[in-house]
């Protein structure tokens, strides 16, 4: 399995939707959207739909985070 995220953007709010398995191997795809949330005051991720998330995936949320810290 995979992962997607879908993006909805309202206003000056960005949300992410988070579908699949966020691993090693799919940490990239979470990762190509860090460059978009610098255009936005609110940032929602969703991971209602997430089946799986590994150490690196975990790392990943934990940089997006930091990042989107360092944008405000």
């Amino acid at each position: 399995m995979g992962l997607t995220v879908q993006k909805e953007i309202q206003d000056q709010s960005l949300t992410l939707y988070i579908k699949g398995v966020l691993d090693i191997s799919t940490a990239h795809v979470f990762h190509a959207h860090f460059n978009e949330i610098g255009n936005f005051q609110v940032l929602t991720i969703d991971f209602s739909c997430l089946e799986f998330i590994d150490s690196s995936g975990i790392g990943e949320i934990i940089d997006l985070i930091y990042l989107s810290q360092e944008k405000t």
